[in-house]
């Protein structure tokens, strides 16, 4: 998606959501999946501005230079594979140069944050009414076991947070 305007949607703004919950299920095969928004306007939608989700295998989500504003949920919400046996493969993650401005909820969730690697940088969040990065897996406490094991590598730098509130 580029250059594209995803705005005062009723739901979401823009949703691949691969739901690859059972390694049993067969409605698709798993292969290299890639999903690039790059300079476009997400701005005022009901639901989530930009929701990937709960697909395992090797994926490359490349999220830069866009304009968020006025998302009523969270801006950007990513969410990962839970397997176990992954065997090196994994969700690379790029988020940069993107400007979040007066989000209702958070501007960028990932949760749970596993069998990841992430890069969110340069970019600028202000305004928002409940916080601008939360990356966490805890209100998964039942999972504990099976969550400290799965790798999560973060680099998160060079970003600017202006007038944000919190919790």
């Amino acid at each position: 998606v580029s250059r594209s305007s995803l705005s005062r949607n009723e739901g979401f703004g823009l949703s691949v959501w691969l739901n690859q919950t059972s390694k049993d299920r067969a409605e698709f095969l798993p292969v290299n999946q890639t999903t690039n928004i790059e300079y476009s306007r997400i701005i005022g939608n009901l639901e989530v501005g930009i929701l990937h989700g709960n697909y395992c295998g090797d994926f490359w989500v490349n999220i830069t230079g866009n304009f968020f504003n006025e998302s009523i949920s969270n801006g950007v919400d990513i969410q990962t594979c839970w397997f176990d046996k992954q065997d090196g493969k994994k969700l690379k993650l790029q988020i940069g140069h993107n400007d979040f401005q007066h989000s209702h909820k958070i501007s960028i969730i990932i949760s749970p944050a596993l069998n990841i690697d992430g890069i969110i940088e340069y970019n600028h969040f202000y305004f928002g009414k409940y916080g601008a990065l939360l990356i966490r897996n805890d209100q998964y406490v039942e999972f504990y076991d099976l969550f400290r094991t799965l790798p999560a590598k973060f680099l998160i730098q060079q970003n600017y947070f202006m007038r944000n509130k919190g919790i």
